[in-house]
């Protein structure tokens, strides 16, 4: 089988990207997470299979939408929107017909060869910059396959691999790619298992074993804490996830304040956000964050 065939899902290819690992890079999305946290700041990633999102913005209500779609999908009463999406049978012929782009899916299939065809088209960039490819979600141990053709591939090009991962995977899946990356960022939201229940719908134990299991690998981790607010910025939190990290010897931390830019996502995928009434923390907080966390490893450092 030609691993280059491995089909996949995904929801955007990010290029020129400059937050997500060293140098230069190419994030790939990846759709599904096994994980439903309240603040997740791409919604559409969550789910695995493919979804109508609707930017009310650049919606003109021509009404184009109505008339191809026979499912009744679309209504436009008085300038009012909406949306039946337990309708939808993704045919996608209102995308089609949507003239603004206002209707658009989240999640195309494509393969491992398809992704690499892009990626390397910055090969140059990422061997000047110390760039490459990182993988994201979304969450991409969610699609093992479908990664490992990824990394494989890079490889073969001699492309510098990151990935972003909450962690919530079987060890063998880990285990299956830890020697074709060469960083992973991974996330810790909640020490507390009932926080990390209410808050991310699973428990951590698994999380907290895999991240105990690669640190003994000895492979570059930086490890990403969500700063929500109320929630995994308090003091005890971030006390007790700097002992944890303390004890595993993990040297790098990169805080990422809360934004809300994951409220107007949901209303396009007609949900509600339910942490809508928080707020970014201050300059001062922030700093006040880092100070905490820089008690126990060697960087601690204030992210986008």
């Amino acid at each position: 089988m030609n691993i280059g065939n491995t089909t996949g899902i995904i929801f955007d290819i990010q290029r020129f990207s400059v937050h997500d690992g060293p140098g230069i890079r190419t994030t790939i999305f990846i759709k599904g997470c096994p994980l439903r946290c309240l603040w997740c700041h791409n919604p559409e990633s969550q789910r695995i299979d493919s979804e109508l999102f609707f930017e009310e913005g650049l919606c003109v209500y021509c009404g184009e939408c109505i008339k191809i779609c026979s499912e009744k999908v679309h209504t436009i009463i008085n300038t009012k929107r909406e949306i039946k999406r337990n309708l939808c049978r993704r045919c996608g012929k209102c995308v089609e017909a949507c003239v603004t782009g206002a209707l658009m899916f989240k999640g195309r299939s494509i393969t491992a060869d398809e992704v690499l065809n892009e990626v390397s088209k910055d090969i140059e960039y990422y061997n000047k910059s110390g760039g490459g490819i990182t993988l994201s979600g979304g969450e991409p141990l969610a699609q093992p396959s479908f990664i490992k053709a990824l990394l494989v591939k890079s490889k073969e090009q001699g492309i510098h691999t990151a990935i972003e991962t909450c962690g919530y995977a079987g060890w063998a899946e880990l285990e299956n790619i830890l020697n074709l990356i060469d960083l992973i960022m991974y996330d810790i939201k909640c020490l507390d298992l009932g926080l990390h229940k209410k808050y991310c719908g699973v428990s951590n134990t698994l999380i907290m074993k895999n991240l105990e299991r690669i640190a003994v690998e000895g492979k570059d981790i930086v490890v990403r804490i969500p700063l929500i607010p109320g929630i995994t910025d308090t003091e005890k939190n971030l006390n007790q996830i700097g002992e944890f990290l303390e004890r595993l010897e993990i040297k790098n931390v990169e805080l990422v304040p809360y934004h809300a830019f994951s409220e107007e996502k949901c209303r396009a995928l007609g949900r509600d956000h339910p942490l809508r009434y928080l707020q970014t923390q201050s300059p001062q907080e922030l700093e006040r964050i880092r100070q905490i966390i820089s008690g126990f490893v060697l960087e601690a450092r204030i992210g986008i």
